[in-house]
């Protein structure tokens, strides 16, 4: 079954929301880039303390190099830390080896070919539609027919992002059957606020109406 991450999670309220709705984990994002869902590291720290011992907590954070996510994992103590940017695997690589926690690549659909014929190292690897510093959060969904054919010979578990809401997400689902589908926007309110019925509809979806 697919596996649901809820990223851009702002408060207790909403990390109530996220776990009460039955997702398999939740993202807190720590960035210097603009985004109404960034947290400082000492408020995403209280987030993931804040947690079921039952949801994954994924750190979503944008460094110069991979390597420097070590002292944002060692503030925010997060189970999971996804790394955005242009990132090419031999760096992502370096992270992997100096973090104690497992580290998720991010991508758009043509970077996937880096990750092709037996390339290991991260976790998982997150497709997604990037902004040209390697952001996510665009709300553009992704080319599912483009994604299909650039994932073949990815060995590594793919987690599909980018434009996904509850009235889609279970066409990307039965199209690409990932390892996991990512959301944030598409489950709001407003912006940095998370709306419950969409985040219950999302993980029903997601998980083919069960």
């Amino acid at each position: 079954m697919t596996r649901v991450k809820i990223c851009g999670t702002t408060s207790v309220r909403d990390l109530q929301i996220i776990e009460k709705a039955g997702a398999d984990a939740f993202g807190v994002i720590v960035t210097e880039l603009d985004s109404p869902r960034r947290l400082s590291p000492g408020d995403a720290r209280s987030l993931v303390a804040a947690s079921s011992p039952l949801i994954t907590s994924v750190l979503v954070c944008t460094p110069d190099r991979p390597v420097d996510a070590v002292a944002l994992v060692d503030t925010v103590e997060p189970d999971c830390v996804q790394i955005h940017g242009h990132h090419p695997p031999d760096a992502i690589q370096e992270a992997v080896e100096a973090l104690t926690c497992p580290v998720i690549a991010v991508t758009d659909p043509t970077g996937l070919e880096a990750y092709r014929d037996g390339v290991t190292g991260p976790a998982a690897v997150l497709v997604d539609s990037l902004t040209q510093d390697g952001g996510g959060g665009t709300g553009r969904q992704v080319d599912t027919d483009q994604v299909e054919a650039a994932i073949e010979g990815v060995d590594l578990p793919c987690i599909i992002a980018g434009g996904l809401q509850p009235e889609n997400v279970g066409d990307v689902v039965a199209a690409l059957q990932p390892y996991a589908v990512d959301v944030a926007s598409g489950v709001e309110a407003a912006p940095g606020r998370k709306d419950p019925d969409r985040v219950q509809s999302f993980v029903t979806a997601a998980r083919g109406g069960i």
